[in-house]
């Protein structure tokens, strides 16, 4: 549904930013909807909308949720790369992406 508000928002010219960005990743943190977070990030990027230390958090999460530690390292590496303060709560959903994966 978040997904789906979205990209309503985005066809009806409401310039989306990093609050609506940011409450869809989270929206798909429970269900572990990794491939949906990978798209909005995607979208974030190509619309020069910069992310967040929460946003970052939800993504692994939603990666961790869904068993996915590929996905959860390699994000992490990225961010760390881009400079990015990592957390204890990223790195504890990256390492049990990792754990859940193993």
């Amino acid at each position: 549904k978040a997904l789906r508000l979205l990209v309503e928002m985005a066809s009806g010219r409401v310039e989306l930013s990093i609050v609506t960005y940011g409450a869809a990743v989270s929206a798909c943190m429970p269900g572990g909807e990794w491939s949906t977070v990978v798209w909005l990030l995607d979208n974030m990027a190509c619309a020069c909308v910069e992310s967040n230390t929460f946003i970052y958090s939800s993504a692994l999460s939603a990666f961790e949720k869904a068993g996915e530690w590929a996905q959860a390292w390699s994000f992490l590496a990225m961010i760390s790369s881009d400079r990015v303060e990592l957390h204890t709560i990223m790195c504890n959903a990256a390492v049990s992406a990792c754990a859940k994966g193993a």
